[in-house]
C-alpha cells in the first residue's frame, strides 16, 4: 500500500499500485484491473504479477481507469513539451507512457482518471487551435520570402530514401499486376 498526496484530490488518499509486467510486452503496460480480472490473468499466465489501483475513499465500488490525453507518436519535442508545461501550470495530473523497444505500447499522455479529462481535453484543444495558426503563418511567411522546402528539395536532400520509396512503390505494382497480366494474355 503506497499513501500519495495528490493536490487534484486535496486529500491524503491510498492507493494500490499495480504495473502489470507481460512477458510479451514488457513492464510499460499500466492499468487498472477488478480482483477477479487479475485472478483470470494469472490463471492464463499473461502476467507474472498483478495488483489493484484502487482508491480506498470511494464509497462505491467503482474503479478509475487511466483517459488516454494525447498520443505522442511522430508529435515533434516542443509540442510535446508545450503540453507538459500546460498540464502542469493547470495542476492536471497525468502521466506518459512510451511505446517501448520494440514499439508495441502506445507513446501517450494519460490521465489517473476520468476527473479532470474535460478540463485537460478543453486546453489541449485551445492549445492546438493556436498552434495550428501558428504553424499555419510560420509556413505562408516561409512561401512568401521563397524559403519553403520545394519537392525537388526535399528529394535533392534525402535521394536514398526517395529512391528506396521509389523501388518499393514498383515492386507493389508489379507484385499486384502480374499476375493478372499472366491470367488475361
Amino acid at each position: 500500500m503506497v499513501a500519495v498526496n495528490e493536490s487534484h484530490y486535496g486529500k491524503l488518499t491510498e492507493y494500490k499500485v499495480s504495473w502489470i509486467y507481460s512477458r510479451s510486452i514488457g513492464p510499460h503496460f499500466y492499468t487498472a484491473l477488478r480482483p477477479a480480472d487479475r485472478h483470470n490473468l494469472r490463471q492464463q499466465k499473461l502476467v507474472s504479477f498483478a495488483a489493484t489501483f484502487i482508491r480506498h475513499d470511494l464509497i462505491q465500488d467503482d474503479l478509475f481507469m487511466a483517459r488516454l490525453l494525447f498520443r505522442l507518436t511522430n508529435v515533434p519535442d516542443d509540442e510535446a513539451m508545450e503540453i507538459r508545461q500546460l498540464l502542469e501550470e493547470s495542476a492536471i495530473h497525468f502521466y506518459e507512457t512510451d511505446a517501448g523497444r520494440w514499439k508495441v505500447g502506445v507513446d501517450a499522455i494519460w490521465l489517473p482518471d476520468d476527473t479532470q479529462y474535460a478540463q485537460a481535453r478543453a486546453i489541449l484543444d485551445d492549445y492546438q487551435q493556436e498552434r495550428t495558426k501558428k504553424q499555419q503563418q510560420v509556413y505562408a511567411e516561409l512561401e512568401a520570402s521563397g524559403e519553403a522546402p520545394t519537392l525537388a528539395q526535399k528529394i535533392a536532400a534525402h535521394p536514398i530514401r526517395f529512391l528506396a520509396q521509389v523501388i518499393a512503390i514498383i515492386f507493389i505494382l508489379c507484385v499486384s499486376i502480374v499476375p493478372f497480366w499472366f491470367a488475361f494474355h
